[in-house]
């Protein structure tokens, strides 16, 4: 779907679809609070009711991404606090969820009546003189510590935590991967080193022996190193939070180089949050230049060769 949207001169822009007002945002030429209405549309409405959102809850850990009502609704059933933080998609800076629902319209829940102080209980003297607790201080006590504000409550820290998708990461498929080829390629160097060394034969001959003794053994190593490739493939898409049937993409001219720098280069969750982190960047950056090199190459020994 795509918007229109009111510019800060008053005139109307668009229409655009949401990525582009959400590369807007981080531009400055459009905030949360721009008026927006659906091509076709007659209602305009501040661009934070049509964007989604991914929150921050009070363990930390990150959700999402869901729509403006849904945080809105949290906000009033106390999940999330004025301070939560909350990060439309699409977007880079986090911000507190008290002025993304100003710039949507709505007001936030009224936060929650103070605990009521428990008062120090009174201490009765022994006959010795010392000092007795009354029945009950301990559990008066324990009830006081448990209103006590933690040291990550008053300092409203939120850590980012990506979500956890198990499957293999990309280390790990780097590893396995390159681990089941070297094997096999390992293999077949040295059956063809045995062929090579069997004295008193003809090329011919050599190479008929290495068919009929190696044969079988190449087919079958070949199968398992196939089998495990597509299982190391698999487990890799899970850890990115795609599907396992991504896998037949590979199929496809073109798109399957696409999907094998994915299962090397994706960092975990990436279907969830839609970030590249700095490996991710390098691998890809390194790939690129391999590619415009390996162009590069052909192109020149093309012309040459005309």
């Amino acid at each position: 779907m795509t918007y229109y949207y009111l510019t800060a001169d008053g005139t109307t822009a668009g229409p655009e679809p949401l990525e582009t007002l959400a590369t807007l945002i981080e531009n400055g030429a459009v905030s949360l609070a721009t008026l927006v209405v659906p091509a076709g549309g007659e209602d305009w409405t501040p661009l934070a009711r049509v964007l989604r959102f991914f929150y921050a809850d009070e363990t930390s850990a990150t959700s999402g991404p869901v729509a403006f009502s849904e945080i809105h609704r949290l906000n009033q059933t106390a999940v999330l606090t004025a301070e939560s933080w909350v990060l439309h998609e699409g977007g880079t800076q986090w911000q507190a969820l008290s002025a993304v629902l100003a710039a949507g319209g709505v007001e936030l829940a009224a936060p929650p009546a103070p605990a009521v102080p428990v008062a120090a209980p009174v201490m009765a003297r022994t006959a010795t003189g010392a000092y007795r607790p009354q029945a009950g201080h301990t559990q008066a006590v324990s009830a006081a510590a448990h209103h006590a504000p933690t040291k990550a409550t008053a300092a409203h820290k939120v850590v980012v935590r990506r979500r956890h998708t198990g499957g293999m990461d990309r280390l790990q498929y780097f590893l396995y991967s390159f681990g089941i080829n070297l094997l096999f390629v390992l293999l077949l160097l040295a059956i063809g080193a045995g062929v090579l060394m069997h004295g008193g034969s003809a090329p011919m001959d050599r190479i008929n022996i290495f068919l009929k003794q190696s044969l079988v053994v190449i087919l079958v190593v070949g199968i398992v190193a196939s089998v495990a490739s597509i299982i190391f493939a698999v487990q890799r898409l899970k850890n990115i939070g795609w599907p396992w049937f991504f896998l037949f993409l590979s199929l496809v001219p073109i798109v399957n180089l696409w999907i094998s720098l994915a299962l090397l280069g994706y960092p975990p969750g990436y279907a969830h949050h839609r970030r590249f982190d700095t490996a991710a960047k390098v691998i890809f950056g390194i790939a690129g230049l391999l590619i415009a090199g390996g162009i590069t190459a052909a192109i020149i020994a093309f012309n040459r060769k005309a």
